[in-house]
């Protein structure tokens, strides 16, 4: 679950398969679009960005769990092209559809995202999907955590395991290469994993024996990808 481009897959086989979606591709864009006709998801949603920027909608999960007021936002909140308004002290994304002005909370624009990757997983296995494991930065508090439940219970999954992101890639990993890595045999083993991503920046450090993994210590940063190019590019350039 990204704040740029998602995935899902499903355990199979001893490793997980990433199910691509209706156009092929093995992640989409985190976008959802309000328009006339309805509602899209994915990159279909972020094609009409251009023509209709206040009602495309993106980034969100950097707002998940934040007060309107909290200063990590603002940034976010000032150059976003769609509108933000505050309920209760929560921000809101407003659209405008057919003359009328909807507002949704973060949770529900994330559940939105959700729901699309449950049907995408339910095509593939031709089975209902209940259950899920959302990865999440291991740097989230107790209140973005929560916000991400609340966004799967909407999207119609039961308790759903929250796993950080870092470690996510670890068991990706492993999976198909415990040993060839040497993550496998051989005794205790440290890592340090960092995920540079769209929404934030999450170091883990870990130690894995025999195909176990422990994460003895996680962090996460607003710091994102976009500004480590600037850096590069201004050295550079």
């Amino acid at each position: 679950l990204s704040a740029s481009r998602s995935r899902v897959a499903v355990w199979r086989n001893g490793h997980p398969e990433i199910i691509p979606d209706e156009e092929g591709n093995r992640s989409f864009a985190s976008y959802v679009s309000f328009s006339r006709d309805g509602r899209l998801v994915g990159g279909r949603a972020k094609l009409p960005q251009s023509v209709n920027p206040k009602n495309t909608i993106f980034g969100v999960k950097r707002v998940l769990g934040h007060g309107f007021r909290d200063l990590e936002i603002q940034e976010d909140i000032r150059k976003s092209p769609f509108r933000y308004v505050s309920i209760g002290g929560v921000p809101h994304i407003e659209v405008e559809v057919r003359d009328r002005k909807e507002s949704f909370a973060p949770e529900e624009i994330i559940a939105v995202q959700l729901s699309k990757m449950v049907r995408m997983a339910e095509a593939y296995t031709g089975e209902k999907v209940h259950r899920a494991v959302v990865s999440i930065p291991p740097g989230f508090s107790r209140i973005q955590r929560q916000a991400v439940q609340d966004a799967c219970e909407i999207a119609g999954l039961e308790e759903p395991y929250l796993l950080g992101e870092t470690s996510a890639a670890v068991v990706y990993y492993g999976s198909y290469s415990w040993t060839g890595a040497g993550l496998g045999g051989g005794g205790e083993k440290r890592m340090l994993v960092i995920d540079v991503g769209a929404g934030t920046t999450s170091v883990s450090a870990m130690v894995t024996e025999e195909g176990v993994v422990e994460v003895v210590s996680a962090s996460s940063t607003e710091l994102i990808y976009s500004a480590f190019c600037r850096s590069l590019t201004s050295s550079i350039v």
